[in-house]
């Protein structure tokens, strides 16, 4: 699931699996950017990182395709879960995407 960029492993993405590029504050409060992938599927979001983040913290997400505009944008997630894994010493991130107010508010509404 991760790239040469990131200095992980590198695997061969499955269909659900999107080179992305991450931005935040990790739970030391430093400002980060590392290139991952996100793993998609109907039930979660997850992705891969060499920092500890804390759970209810936002990240930036943006995609890195091939297809992908040049001014493609960030979105932002909520980190649902963080899981270690000490084998690899990489950080297991579920998110949740954050979505503007006006929509969150005009959804409920309908």
């Amino acid at each position: 699931m991760a790239f040469e960029e990131s200095n992980m492993p590198v695997q061969t993405c499955a269909p659900t699996s999107y080179r992305i590029e991450v931005s935040g504050w990790d739970s030391d409060q430093n400002f980060f950017v590392e290139k991952t992938a996100l793993e998609w599927s109907e039930l979660r979001k997850v992705v891969l990182l060499r920092r500890c983040m804390d759970k209810g913290a936002t990240i930036f997400v943006r995609l890195l395709s091939d297809f992908a505009l040049d001014d493609s944008y960030p979105l932002a997630y909520e980190i649902l879960q963080v899981n270690y894994q000490h084998e690899t010493r990489i950080y297991h991130i579920v998110l949740a995407q954050l979505h503007p107010l006006a929509q969150v508010e005009a959804d409920a509404a309908r």
